[in-house]
């Protein structure tokens, strides 16, 4: 072993350092200043030099500036119809297939990846060549490579293209047992699709079916192609998403913490309730902590698992040592780690129209606070070290995942994060919707959930009702079922 002395670094690269690498420390411009100031005479940065403009080179942009564009371009045609983005599907309607011919004139097999030969036949260039793996090194002029059979240029290689659809599971997809962090955790409506490849792809990426995701901040590689309807946008059958979180938004969370926190006078409009009688429904977040507490047997770790604004967590950190809240909304996280640290959280309660009222949310100051860690996560992809709790609240999350059955899975296994003995409550409404879950994975009983949860007993089962207030005379009424399920003990051989 050797001994170092107690010293100080700097990570990172001086901007000015001359060797070659960008990655993470710093990028320059693709454009270089070449000429004074105002007379926009410029230079083009390439990956391993810079080369005079290229005025017919893809541009290089992000999401948002390609989206810009659009917008830029309907405005100064004054067109009635906008234009916009390509979609995934519109790709593949423009793409036309390439083949390679065989020996036969008539013959053809599907579009692959080229062999070394058939690379060297195509590298001057002819009707079936494309800049990817690497061909030219860099980005070349659009026409450079030949339209195909549409007219379309560079429909695969040269550089990726922005889609406007969200990165989203296809079909019959699943995750790779042994890689299920790669895509899952992007199905979140914050990363846009790339498709087409690039000139610096290869492999998978260079294929037909290859589709990537990116967050549309970000610039790879990844250029567009602009689309109008003929008519209107009505001829492009796609479904198209509101781009913010639903659970992202300062009026949901005001709901929640209304849901969570607020007393009965506070939720139920005193003024009506003289006249009309509300129905009696559960406090969902005490309800949960009070099934942890009947039914689970060790009273060390308990994990919230979409525990949005908390109350759950704290009403177990009375109870139990240590308690994991996990939930997928930034905000939602937020709040909560606002109400551990300072004991209370001011909100808005809507009431009637432009009416709102300032409401606190107060925390029982008897509460061990310590004893809580809320952190941002996404059920379907959670840590391997993440296990071995004495109970896991699952609590009106299941139909909102992109696939329940991952999130189910997680419990159970080598890596469960139930541990043998330990407990499962779970209340769903079955409200399934088709822009959360597919419906092929939609489960639709109580059975549907037993079939997955194979290394568990359901031990209890009960109806749950409770309202959502939107405003003053406006609630979502709610039956929720609550299932408990105990995960068995590993059987002694003997």
């Amino acid at each position: 072993m050797i001994t170092l002395e107690k010293s100080e670094v700097t990570l990172g690269k001086p901007i000015d350092w001359p060797s070659f690498g960008w990655d993470n420390e710093y990028a320059p411009l693709f454009w270089v200043q070449v000429g004074p100031s105002g007379l926009h005479q410029y230079q083009l940065r390439m990956i391993f030099e810079v080369i005079e403009m290229q005025w017919d080179a893809p541009v290089c942009v992000n999401f948002h500036e390609a989206k810009a564009y659009c917008a830029w371009r309907t405005e100064r045609e004054d067109s009635l119809i906008p234009y916009r983005l390509l979609t995934e599907s519109e790709h593949h309607v423009a793409k036309a297939y390439c083949a390679w011919r065989t020996e036969r004139e008539d013959s053809f097999i599907p579009y692959r990846l080229l062999t070394e030969s058939e690379h060297h036949v195509l590298r001057d260039g002819n009707e079936y060549s494309w800049n990817n793996g690497l061909r030219n090194g860099g980005e070349v002029g659009v026409t450079h490579s030949p339209a195909n059979k549409k007219g379309f240029y560079d429909v695969f290689g040269n550089v990726w293209q922005w889609c406007e659809d969200y990165f989203h599971a296809l079909e019959g997809s699943t995750p790779h047992p042994y890689y299920d962090d790669f895509s899952v955790p992007c199905y979140d409506k914050q990363h846009h699709i790339i498709i087409g490849g690039s000139f610096i792809s290869t492999g998978d990426e260079a294929s037909i079916w290859a589709r990537f995701h990116f967050r549309p901040h970000f610039i790879q590689h990844a250029s567009f192609r602009i689309v109008r309807s003929e008519d209107s946008d009505r001829a492009c059958d796609t479904t198209r998403i509101d781009s913010s979180n639903t659970y992202e938004t300062q009026e949901m969370l005001d709901m929640y913490l209304l849901m969570h926190w607020g007393e009965e006078h506070q939720r139920f409009d005193p003024l009506i309730s003289r006249h009309i009688t509300f129905p009696r429904v559960a406090e969902l977040p005490i309800a949960c902590a009070e099934l942890v507490k009947r039914f689970a047997v060790g009273k060390d770790r308990v994990l919230d698992l979409g525990c949005a604004v908390g109350r759950t967590a704290f009403e177990l950190a009375v109870t139990f040592n240590e308690i994991v809240g996990i939930d997928y909304s930034q905000k939602f996280i937020d709040a909560a780690r606002h109400l551990q640290q300072h004991g209370t959280l001011e909100y808005t309660r809507k009431d009637q129209g432009m009416q709102k009222t300032r409401i606190t949310a107060i925390v029982n100051p008897s509460i061990d606070c310590h004893r809580i860690r809320f952190e941002v996560g996404d059920a379907c992809s959670l840590p391997l070290d993440l296990k071995d709790f004495d109970a896991v609240v699952l609590a009106n999350v299941l139909c909102r995942l992109p696939k329940p059955s991952i999130c189910l899975n997680r419990m159970q296994g080598n890596n469960g994060l139930v541990k043998a003995g330990g407990i499962l409550v779970m209340t769903t409404p079955f409200s399934w919707l088709p822009q959360y879950t597919p419906s092929d994975h939609w489960l639709n009983s109580v059975k549907d959930i037993g079939d997955i949860l194979t290394d568990f007993d359901l031990i209890h089962q009960e109806d749950i009702p409770f309202m959502i207030r939107e405003h003053r005379r406006k609630f979502e009424y709610i039956i929720t079922l609550a299932t408990v399920w105990k995960r068995r003990l590993p059987s002694i051989e003997t």
